[in-house]
């Protein structure tokens, strides 16, 4: 994680290096306001750490500084890649007024991401996974080639107490 020399808010002191915690966060801030049937997503970048940490030196004001300086200060900017999440919760809409929605299911994760990939024009191949936020037997593994490149499903039972219906203080 890359923590920030002055965060925002105390309660966010490093970039964050996955998407789905903050999903969940709107996903619980929905739930508590009453709204029960979501299918939410994000996308934007998250920031991975790099083995070099470039330089603190700030370069010096009033000249340009020298391509080595440069460097050093590109060495520590963090890999950015865009990342998209989605999360779906409860029930689908009902077709009619009057009549209760499908409740929704891992499966319509999997098309979620399906349909993610089809609008990206990219071959997206789904495979039996697992994962640690995931339900075992409900998780797919989501390749581009041979590349994983995440994760789709239900979560775990204990993600879910914890983010979403957290237990009451005893």
């Amino acid at each position: 994680m890359i923590r920030l020399a002055n965060p925002i808010a105390s309660q966010y002191p490093v970039l964050r290096c996955r998407i789905l915690p903050g999903l969940l966060d709107a996903l619980r801030r929905n739930a508590s306001r009453g709204l029960r049937d979501l299918a939410l997503y994000e996308t934007g970048s998250v920031f991975l750490a790099k083995d070099e940490f470039g330089t603190a030196q700030l370069p010096a004001l009033g000249r340009h500084p020298g391509d080595d300086v440069i460097a050093q200060l590109d060495a520590g900017i963090p890999d950015q890649p865009q990342h998209l999440a989605v999360a779906l919760a409860y029930r689908e809409p009902a077709a009619q007024p009057g009549e209760q929605g499908r409740a929704r299911d891992w499966a319509d994760a999997v098309e979620a991401a399906r349909k993610a990939a089809d609008l990206l024009h990219v071959e997206l191949g789904v495979v039996q996974g697992s994962h640690q936020a995931f339900h075992p037997g409900r998780t797919a593994e989501l390749k581009l080639a041979e590349r994983t490149v995440g994760y789709a499903g239900e979560l775990h039972p204990k993600v879910i107490e914890e983010w979403i219906c957290p237990r009451a203080p005893a």
